[in-house]
C-alpha cells in the first residue's frame, strides 16, 4: 500500500482573448506498489521491475482569477496514475540505470458557479487531462 499527497500550482498567463489565473490543486492518493525479485537479464547485470498504481481519494482546487472574477474553491475529478519501471545495474557497480513510463489521467470536474463581485457570472470546470512521461534516470549509490 502507498499513500501520496500531491500539491500543484499553475500560473496560466493572460492572452489577448482570455484572462490569466492561478490554480492550486491538492490531492490525496492511495495505491499499490509491486516489485519483482531481482533477475539477471545478461551476464553480470542485475535487474528488477517495479509497478505503481494510484487513485485520488480527495482532490480540491482553488482558483484565483487575478481580480477578474471572485476566487473559486471546488472539488476536482478523480486522478488515476500508474508507472512501470525497469531498474538495472552491473553487479558490484554503484551505478544504476532506470527507465520509467508513467501516465496520469483525470476527468473533467463538475461545473461550479463563478461570481463577479458576489453576483453569478457563469460556471467553470477543470478540463480533463492526460499526462504521459518517459524518463531515463542514472543514479549512483554513495
Amino acid at each position: 500500500m502507498t499513500s501520496q499527497w500531491l500539491l500543484n500550482r499553475r500560473e496560466i498567463e493572460s492572452t489577448s482573448s482570455a484572462g490569466g489565473l492561478d490554480e492550486t490543486s491538492s490531492a490525496a492518493l492511495v495505491g499499490l506498489r509491486w516489485a519483482s525479485p531481482t533477475f539477471a537479464p545478461a551476464n553480470s547485470w542485475q535487474a528488477r521491475l517495479e509497478a505503481d498504481a494510484r487513485v485520488s481519494v480527495r482532490h480540491r482546487l482553488q482558483v484565483d482569477y487575478r481580480g477578474l472574477l471572485d476566487a473559486s474553491s471546488f472539488t476536482g475529478a478523480r486522478k488515476h496514475q500508474w508507472a512501470l519501471r525497469l531498474i538495472g545495474r552491473r553487479a558490484e557497480s554503484p551505478w544504476s540505470w532506470e527507465i520509467e513510463a508513467a501516465r496520469l489521467t483525470q476527468g473533467a470536474s463538475d461545473a461550479v458557479p463563478v461570481y463577479r463581485a458576489g453576483s453569478l457570472f457563469g460556471t467553470v470546470r477543470q478540463p480533463a487531462l492526460t499526462i504521459e512521461d518517459v524518463a531515463l534516470r542514472v543514479s549512483r549509490r554513495f
